[in-house]
């Protein structure tokens, strides 16, 4: 269940960041950065460790963006705490991280 919501949040959020550069999509840009959120919240829940630093931050963004300070404060802190725990992805990037820099 995690994975879907992952995916329905990563589909929502490319889809609004795709909608910036539109005329008039800023209620459609507003409705997928909800889904986005939201989805990102519900995979949370179910499975945290499929997050990586930069699903981490396209939470906080999809979350700051429509005002959705509660889960934006989860994402923040979960993000603190991923950071203590995975000091060389946040150095290097999700590629130290893929290529095994992680200890």
């Amino acid at each position: 269940m995690a994975e879907y919501y992952m995916v329905k949040a990563e589909n929502a959020f490319e889809e609004a960041h795709a909608l910036r550069i539109k005329k008039g999509a800023e209620n459609e840009r507003m409705k997928q950065y909800r889904i986005a959120c939201k989805s990102f919240a519900k995979a949370h829940e179910y499975h945290p460790e499929l997050f990586t630093l930069n699903r981490i931050y396209s939470a906080m963004d999809a979350c700051m963006r429509t005002g959705d300070s509660e889960n934006e404060t989860k994402f923040r802190e979960f993000e603190e705490a991923y950071a203590r725990q995975h000091p060389k992805e946040v150095e290097y990037g999700e590629a130290g991280f893929m290529i095994g820099l992680e200890s």
